[in-house]
């Protein structure tokens, strides 16, 4: 039986990571102060901030995030309202879900501290 010899593969070059949490600011004839006000007055701050509490991590680029939220943005002018309304339902059963499991646990507490504390988080909810 004849074994065939195998040459390690080349290694690849790695390219350069982008930054996950950047933005690329495209060259414009506006002063730096005029380009930061024009970021944080879109939605590139949002981004950020989504991104932070989204849970998604490195795997996620505030880029593709203002980019998508610029779209949803845009559905919303245009009058489609389907993105925002699916939200705010989903929004919507997981508040009363929050609120039903809080009322719920403050039932079967046996002190008014208890009581009063999970009620007033579910009535938050």
């Amino acid at each position: 039986m004849e074994t065939k010899k195998t040459r390690p593969k080349a290694a690849v070059p790695a390219s350069p990571k982008s930054d996950p949490n950047a933005y690329k600011i495209a060259a414009s004839k506006d002063t730096n102060s005029q380009t930061i006000a024009k970021l944080v007055t879109g939605s590139v701050l949002s981004a950020a901030t989504l991104k932070q509490f989204s849970g998604g991590g490195e795997a996620l680029d505030v880029a593709d995030l203002v980019v998508e939220m610029k779209r949803a943005g845009d559905e919303t002018v245009a009058g489609d309202l389907g993105r925002v309304e699916r939200m705010l339902a989903n929004q919507l059963l997981t508040l009363d879900m929050l609120f039903n499991n809080l009322a719920q646990r403050s039932g079967r507490q046996e002190s008014f501290k208890g009581i009063e504390v999970l009620m007033r988080l579910a009535l938050k909810a």
